[in-house]
């Protein structure tokens, strides 16, 4: 909103990466927990028009399926909760979070969680 309608402003993000919680951050985005195990990694989503659907009525979705690598055996990922959009692979900022409105639990024998297309809506409250 200060980038809107302030003096506030940012450049884009020249890459978006989405991430799953095991535990939700907090409200003001801190104390989020990804799985931290080995075979676990963000997802790189391009920033660009074919990588998210034409804003409807203040909402983008994702144009593309987005699929995370299948878990390492021996190393499950637990039960996800939740997931995130950061501007780095590792670290970074996180500049949205949202919860999952089921809470699989992703096992050592599952395959890589994913979205469908039009599965993730991004609005501005």
């Amino acid at each position: 909103m200060d980038h809107m309608f302030r003096d506030a402003s940012w450049a884009k993000p020249t890459e978006h990466f989405i991430g799953l919680f095991t535990t939700l951050p907090n409200a003001a985005g801190t104390g989020g927990v990804e799985p931290a195990v080995t075979g676990y990694e963000r997802v790189e989503v391009d920033v660009d028009d074919d990588a998210w659907d034409q804003d409807v009525d203040g909402v983008i979705t994702n144009a593309a399926v987005i699929t995370f690598a299948d878990p390492d055996v021996g190393n499950p990922w637990g039960v996800v909760v939740g997931f995130g959009l950061w501007d780095a692979i590792t670290a970074g900022n996180l500049t949205q979070w949202w919860p999952l409105s089921s809470n699989p639990t992703i096992n050592d024998s599952d395959p890589g969680p994913r979205f469908p297309i039009g599965t993730i809506q991004i609005s501005i409250p």
